[in-house]
């Protein structure tokens, strides 16, 4: 009788490199301060991040600060050849509210960018603990309200505007749009773009319950 032998399946070696570093106890959400926990997400983040395609440009700004609430800097993507005036994204990162910046999500807007052929604005709000609610929304707030009111510098179509984010990122686009409908004199928001958004806190999906263990 012929046996057959099967090789095991290779893992990506960007996986294989989060999986040996949790198995090490590295995990970024499992640091004992908030200062290891955001060190060790822009560790993660970075084995994460792929190649990505060159930028027309990218410049580093900031939402001048307004009373109380400082300046926030925002980071904005212009992919090669985009239109002019194009499309645009605000995003908002993830992390908990409490940790990642504009590098731990860099390789995500650039890549938004160039995939959307629109223009990326990236929004480095304040994080909790230090900056307790509502000092997120009021600066992604704030932020979305200045690239609008500022859109034709920037090259960008205010018209065809979206939020974007990941995890708090998406709560906080979800957040900015109602905060802007509410207030009856922001912009428009053409869409939403909510990846894993945290909008739901009751913690009893299906998909929760399944895979709450490993």
């Amino acid at each position: 009788m012929n046996r057959q032998h099967h090789s095991r399946p290779s893992v990506d070696p960007q996986c294989q490199a989060v999986l040996d570093a949790a198995a090490a106890g590295a995990s970024s959400f499992d640091q004992p301060t908030v200062k290891a926990m955001r060190a060790g997400y822009a560790s993660m983040t970075a084995t994460f991040a792929q190649p990505t395609s060159e930028m027309a440009r990218v410049e580093d700004l900031s939402v001048p600060a307004s009373g109380s609430d400082p300046a926030v800097p925002i980071r904005i993507y212009h992919p090669m050849g985009v239109a002019n005036p194009a499309p645009a994204v605000v995003f908002f990162h993830g992390g908990g509210w409490v940790i990642g910046d504009l590098e731990s999500h860099d390789a995500i807007c650039r890549t938004l960018a160039v995939r959307a052929d629109a223009i990326v604005v990236s929004v480095d709000y304040r994080l909790a603990p230090e900056h307790p609610f509502p000092a997120a929304p009021v600066d992604c707030e704030r932020a979305t309200r200045f690239i609008t009111d500022n859109a034709a510098d920037f090259g960008i179509d205010p018209s065809r505007l979206a939020l974007a984010g990941d995890s708090a990122g998406g709560n906080l686009a979800a957040v900015t749009a109602r905060r802007l409908r509410d207030a009856g004199d922001g912009p428009a928001i053409a869409l939403q773009v909510l990846t894993y958004p945290a909008t739901d806190f009751t913690a009893e999906g299906g998909s929760l319950v399944e895979n709450g263990k490993g």
